[in-house]
């Protein structure tokens, strides 16, 4: 939770975009194997079939801005 917290602020987010993008990928590394006990190798960040990254920080700060789930 101490990442996600600062992630609400959208400016202090892309402000430091590049120290925060490593460590929500790890944590979404250990959330899928720790809590959702999710085994099988997966790439963190997804790799697309052509061979691009999918940036997570980039998909959840452009999901946030566009109203988030709503």
């Amino acid at each position: 939770m101490a990442l996600l917290d600062p992630l609400e602020d959208i400016q202090f987010a892309q402000t430091y975009l590049f120290s925060l993008d490593p460590k929500l990928n790890m944590m979404i590394d250990w959330f899928s194997s720790e809590y959702l006990r999710i085994r099988e190798a997966r790439s963190i960040p997804p790799i697309l079939e052509d061979g691009r990254k999918i940036e997570l920080m980039d998909l959840y700060l452009t999901v946030r801005k566009k109203g988030g789930n709503e």
